[in-house]
């Protein structure tokens, strides 16, 4: 019952949508389970998110589990295997997409963290006390270092900077961008619609799909603009990295505007 809402959903009214993304991200890149580095990377993003130790440790806890509770958490690991396989660029590209196995390692250190309250209750009440100690300075050590990573860029003020972008770009005319987050800061913030230009990572994935893109650069870039009248960039980093495309940008096309984090080439004759 649980499976079969969101498999009627997503088969049923998402169809279409569903096997698109299934093509694109699952057998459009199988041969990624054929390459030996893609478990190894895998397995970093694993440990980036929850720590590799937390995961063995929590392995260690399965003998400690009830039998029926035994066969459910191993099924939730294989579930969690098939699911990365299913989707293996996702898995190890996307660290949201990891987020099932939380709770799966969560579970598996229960019985390990009953263990050592067990074993606390026959110790002196200074022994008690040091292990405490040591448990909240484990935990406010992880918070400080998640409130670091929080505070370490202000955003308070980026919103106002594409609010101000969406007022600056042309009314008229079409616009196709290299941007943040496939476009949807401009189109949540500024209120502009734009078509996107690949980014290197866009590259990569459809490199893995076979879908090569030209190695006429001019030819790409012609078809990808054609009908367009703007070429917004705010991806300055992977403007860099496209060298083609900046030279191309730089050379042949005016500069409409030099605003505040993006510029703006016009594509078309200024008529």
């Amino acid at each position: 019952m649980p499976v079969s809402l969101p498999a009627t959903y997503y088969l049923g009214f998402a169809g279409a949508g569903t096997l698109s993304q299934v093509g694109e991200f699952s057998t459009g890149v199988s041969g990624l389970l054929l390459d030996r580095s893609f478990y190894g990377r895998w397995l970093v993003f694993v440990d980036d998110l929850l720590s590799f130790g937390a995961v063995l440790l929590g392995f260690l806890g399965i003998p400690l589990i009830r039998r029926t509770g035994r066969g459910l958490l191993l099924g939730m690991w294989v579930g969690y295997w098939l699911y990365g396989l299913a989707l293996p660029y996702n898995i190890h590209t996307h660290d949201y997409y990891n987020l099932p196995l939380v709770p799966i390692v969560a579970v598996l250190l229960a019985p390990m963290a009953t263990v050592v309250l067990g074993r606390m209750a026959n110790v002196g009440r200074t022994w008690r006390a040091f292990v405490l100690v040591i448990l909240a300075l484990a935990v406010a050590y992880q918070a400080w270092l998640a409130r670091s990573a929080i505070l370490a860029t202000d955003y308070h003020s980026e919103p106002l900077g594409w609010v101000k972008m969406g007022r600056e770009l042309p009314t008229e005319g079409s616009i196709i961008a290299l941007t943040h987050d496939y476009g949807t800061r401009i189109a949540y913030y500024g209120w502009r619609r734009v078509d996107l230009w690949p980014t290197t990572q866009d590259f990569v994935l459809h490199d893995l799909q076979g879908r090569n893109f030209s190695p006429d650069f001019e030819a790409e870039f012609e078809q990808r603009t054609r009908g367009y009248d703007y070429f917004l960039v705010t991806l300055f980093g992977e403007f860099d990295a496209q060298a083609a495309l900046q030279e191309k940008l730089v050379g042949s096309f005016p500069l409409e505007i030099d605003g505040d984090g993006y510029l703006l080439y016009r594509l078309t004759e200024d008529t």
